[in-house]
């Protein structure tokens, strides 16, 4: 956000008075606040949600009641009835709202969607998240709260989809035994997805593997040839006429989304956004996962 100037940061919140005089300070904000509600009743359009996955719901009700548009991160909320009841306040109330599903607007990836649209037949695709790589280093990881599947796995399925031009249709998941980190929760999982142009996708989850590789690794099999998109940094072909691509750092596509979405504001239709539908597909995705595991059976998916 700070490298681009279409946004003006105008106040802060956060139930640590310490944060906000750290945010103020590090950014030039005028307000800051440790009540959200407060954060509200300032004089702002649009309001940024970055706070735990399970307050998601109720700030994004809050902010559309009172008229704000929105720009809530990943996930968009966490059970069917919060999806029923953002959707039904958004429309009421008219808001516009984007998620942070930020990966399809990557420069490697819009080159890797360039080659995977050529395809002839079904593709077979394999994302592989490496959590492991942040829990080595004894950071806390954010979504201990919720777990992995509902923290993460939207994201996935919304990047897959993307590129593949294709929705999911079953969902078959199972995870390993619960590790002693993340003991009340599904750790380590698998996702097998059928989507709708006959492709599969196998969406990957470890806290298991080694710390020495990459975080994300996307691999694309179609018509005899491969693609590896490596930590969003490196793009490698195998069997194709290309040359591979790199970029000097992970370019996961954060700035270009929030271009894309001040270009939306400033009403401009052409300008592509992840919607409110994206966000609601990726939840009611991850409830499919976590109901898969613990049905041990497929699930089948709806998809709007």
């Amino acid at each position: 956000m700070f490298k681009t100037q279409d946004y003006a940061l105008t106040a802060v919140a956060s139930t640590h008075p310490s944060r906000v005089e750290e945010i103020q300070k590090k950014f030039g904000i005028s307000s800051g606040f440790t009540e959200f509600d407060k954060l509200l009743a300032s004089p702002t359009d649009l309001v940024f949600i970055t706070s735990k996955d399970s307050f998601h719901a109720q700030q994004i009700i809050k902010a559309a009641r009172l008229g704000k548009n929105i720009f809530v991160e990943k996930p968009l909320c966490l059970t069917e009835e919060e999806c029923q009841s953002i959707l039904r306040t958004i429309q009421q109330n008219q808001t516009k709202l984007t998620v942070g599903f930020s990966r399809t607007f990557a420069s490697l990836a819009q080159n890797l969607k360039e080659i995977v649209k050529k395809r002839t037949e079904p593709a077979l695709v394999t994302y592989r998240f490496n959590q492991e790589h942040f829990v080595t280093k004894g950071k806390e990881w954010m979504p201990q709260e919720v777990g992995h599947v509902l923290h993460m796995f939207g994201h996935f399925i919304n990047f897959c989809s993307w590129l593949l031009d294709a929705v999911p249709l079953t969902v078959t998941a199972c995870s390993l035994p619960p590790t002693k980190l993340f003991s009340h929760r599904p750790s380590d999982v698998l996702a097998l997805v059928e989507m709708s142009d006959k492709s599969l996708v196998n969406i990957v989850f470890t806290t298991v593997g080694s710390p020495k590789q990459g975080r994300e690794w996307i691999e694309v099999c179609q018509d005899g040839k491969t693609v590896v998109l490596d930590d969003f940094k490196e793009l490698r072909f195998y069997g194709h006429h290309t040359q591979n691509a790199s970029s000097l750092f992970s370019d996961k596509g954060q700035f270009q989304q929030l271009k894309s979405f001040a270009q939306f504001l400033r009403g401009d239709t052409s300008a592509r956004i992840v919607t409110l539908q994206d966000g609601l597909n990726a939840t009611r995705f991850s409830l499919s996962v976590l109901e898969s595991i613990q049905k041990k059976k497929p699930i089948t998916l709806t998809w709007k």
